[in-house]
């Protein structure tokens, strides 16, 4: 992006983008039995934070020496002017690949960390 609004993309047009820490961090545990089963599940997560892909750094930047993702299939030519994937060369003199908000994203999940299933044996069954 222009934020100096010179017409130009350089360095001057840098600046600090995304917040890797989150906004709030958060977990809860959901548990019942039914007759002899019992079932505890344990979700975890966080909220509000934004990381650095650098799978797609490395996949679209075509600067790599090693293959490129099939997004690339999409970039910039003079018939495919709509696009957010960079002209594809084996050099980059206009700095397409370098680090920018292209490759920031949405770093928030709920993930499921632990699920329990038990069953508790009959007593009678015991003795």
């Amino acid at each position: 992006m222009d934020l100096n609004g010179d017409g130009i993309i350089n360095n001057q047009d840098r600046t600090n983008i995304g917040h890797f820490l989150p906004k709030f961090s958060y977990g809860f545990t959901i548990g019942g039995e039914y007759k002899n089963f019992d079932l505890t599940v344990f979700f975890q997560g966080v909220q509000g934070n934004e990381i650095l892909n650098t799978n797609i750094y490395d996949l679209e930047g075509m600067t790599r020496l090693f293959n490129a993702g099939t997004a690339v299939l999409n970039r910039w030519s003079e018939t495919n002017r709509d696009t957010d994937v960079p002209l594809a060369r084996n050099t980059d003199p206009n700095g397409n690949s370098r680090l920018s908000d292209r490759y920031i994203e949405d770093g928030s999940y709920l993930r499921l960390k632990n699920l329990t299933l038990g069953y508790t044996i009959p007593t009678s069954l015991l003795d």
